[in-house]
């Protein structure tokens, strides 16, 4: 629901039409994410920060997910930077997130 604020697809009522698909397609990630051992937020994040940017499509989460692959190459040079340098992207998608709260009855 907050990335289909984001992306201004909720009507008046606070429906997106065709939720089953989007419904459909988180729980799919969830459990593929589960099974692969990864985190599902991260692809809320990433849905979240691609729309506000104006990705609109899948097309997006195929580019992010080819990006992804690729970095698996460069983990030895980025594991040399501290996990303390993701604390302000964090900071940013929480505010993102949090916007939404604002429209809560």
């Amino acid at each position: 629901m907050a990335a289909g604020n984001a992306a201004g697809i909720v009507n008046d009522k606070g429906n997106i039409e065709g939720n089953e698909k989007v419904f459909m397609a988180d729980s799919m990630a969830t459990v593929f994410g589960a099974v692969t051992g990864t985190s599902t937020t991260t692809s809320f994040i990433e849905s979240t920060a691609g729309i506000a940017a104006g990705a609109r499509t899948g097309l997006m989460a195929v580019v992010v997910g080819i990006l992804f692959f690729l970095a698996l190459f460069f983990t030895p040079v980025f594991s040399i930077v501290t996990s303390a340098c993701n604390v302000g992207t964090l900071v940013i998608a929480g505010f993102m997130m949090i916007r939404t709260v604002k429209d809560i009855n």
